[in-house]
């Protein structure tokens, strides 16, 4: 577990790309609900325009087709309003909510040494895919880490210093 603390160059690389994501996904929602204010405003404009039909028309039949289509339309209202109650809760700020998750995979072994059963629990979780194989004569088997650990193994392994700043093709006069 040792081995899978990043170098120091990789923690803020990591926030960033988590930091671009944040920022995405807070954006698509912001999209999301200005799309439900002008769906809202559409669904008021024909609720008021089959109210004024109504009062216009004298044919019972008509009458009822437009209150139907009234009470249709005050359902879509209903879904609309629950949907913008969901988007305007305040969404965590993205320092308060990624602290951990950064310290974490910054170093998984501080976690480790916990007290806390699941604490210990939550590492082995959080770190390796699946099961860890244990076999009776040589020990415990390497187990397969999940993905934020296998990108952070990549990126620490990797010797950038393997090609000249020149290149690698020859001189030429």
């Amino acid at each position: 577990m040792h081995q899978l603390i990043p170098s120091g160059e990789l923690a803020p690389l990591v926030e960033e790309i988590f930091r671009t994501r944040w920022e995405a996904r807070a954006a698509a929602v912001e999209e999301t609900r200005k799309q439900l204010l002008r769906e809202r405003e559409a669904v008021d404009r024909q609720i008021s325009q089959f109210a004024d039909r109504i009062i216009e028309t004298r044919i019972p039949e008509v009458v009822s087709a437009y209150e139907r289509r009234i009470r249709d339309l005050k359902l879509r209202q209903e879904e609309i309003e629950e949907k913008l109650r969901y988007s305007t809760e305040r969404q965590p700020d993205f320092e308060q909510t990624f602290r951990t998750a950064l310290d974490f995979l910054a170093n998984p072994w501080k976690l480790w040494h916990s007290d806390r059963l699941e604490d210990r629990q939550a590492v082995v979780k959080l770190v390796f895919k699946g099961k860890i194989e244990y076999c009776a004569k040589e020990g415990f088997r390497t187990a397969e880490t999940t993905l934020p650990f296998n990108v952070v193994a990549a990126n620490s392994a990797r010797n950038w210093d393997l090609v000249e700043p020149r290149g690698v093709e020859p001189l030429t006069s």
